[in-house]
Order: C-alpha cells, then structure tokens, then sequence
C-alpha cells in the first residue's frame, strides 16, 4: 500500500498519509472530485457508484468508465483504489463493498456518504416514485456503510469511521400563491 504518495512532498494533511476512504458517489462530480483529493493526500480509495443511468432523476450518473478512468488517477497519485459498481438502494452489494475493503486493507477511515440524487420540480409535482427513490437513495443510502456493530468496515479499535454525508435534499416547496 505504500507508493510514491508516501513520499510526495506539498500534501496538506499528511496525517491522512496510509489512511482507508470508502466514497459513495465516487464516479462524478464532487465524489470524485474528494476521492482525488484524499488520494493526494495519500489515502486508499474505496470507491462506490451505481455506474449506470437511472429511470429518475433525468440527468446522467457516473458510468463504469468513470470508475475505472478514478482507478487510474488514483494508483497515478501512489494509491490504491478499489471500485465497486453498485447502487446505494442494495444493500447486499454495499454490505460487499465494505466487506472487500475491510478485507484489502483492514479497516475503513472515513465514510464519506456522497451518493444522492436531486429532483429538480416542485415538491408538490414529485410523483410517489421520485419521492421514494429520493428517500431511498439520499436517507436510506447512507446508512447501509455504517450500520450495525457487526460491520466489518469498523476499526479494530472499536471506533467508527470518520463520517461525512456529502449530499443534501433540495426540493422547490409551493409558496401561498400556488395555494
């Protein structure tokens, strides 16, 4: 697990140096964007996303090429990283994630709970579905990571993974004069 990030000079946490990340939403956007940023600071990369489109939101989501393109970038910056094609929604498929992390590299650091979609409608035009997946991906989600006493991704000391949820639920609510 050592690489030539053990040795880069310019990091400003080098306290992160060796440390275990496992980012959900990790293909696109802002969860890529902190994954390369950890691994520069020297952190193995654990990274998660659905990889495919969904039927809503509309708008598109990382792909398997943006989690191999993130692999790369990563073991380019001295770390590892693992990748995992899986929705939030699945919990046997994340309870895998982290039980394939635990096992490559003993322990799970920091969570960093990105995954999450927007609904760009009014609250009131969001049909059951959009409300559901919404709930299922932004809420329910983060919690299969980094529940439960017996996950694996736990430290041997007992201490749960730094925690950090990265996404929020935007909606547009009716004012009084859609009343």
């Amino acid at each position: 697990m050592s690489g030539p990030a053990a040795g880069q000079s310019g990091r400003t946490a080098p306290e992160l140096a060796g440390q275990v990340a496992l980012i959900t939403g990790a293909a696109h956007g802002q969860g890529r964007a902190a994954a390369l940023a950890l691994a520069r600071e020297g952190v193995h990369i654990a990274a998660l996303d659905v990889a495919r489109p969904l039927a809503y939101p509309g708008y598109p989501m990382g792909s398997s090429a943006d989690l191999d393109s993130l692999a790369t970038e990563c073991r380019a910056l001295g770390v590892d990283c693992l990748t995992f094609a899986a929705d939030v929604r699945d919990d046997p498929a994340v309870t895998a994630a982290v039980q394939s992390t635990a096992d490559r590299f003993g322990r799970i650091d920091i969570l960093f709970n990105n995954a999450g979609i927007c609904g760009y409608s009014l609250a009131h035009e969001l049909t059951d579905d959009a409300w559901n997946t919404m709930l299922d991906i932004n809420l329910t989600g983060p919690w299969g990571p980094c529940r439960g006493p017996a996950n694996p991704g736990r430290k041997a000391n007992s201490t749960w993974p730094s925690l950090v949820l990265g996404r929020n639920l935007h909606l547009a609510l009716p004012g009084p004069e859609d009343f």
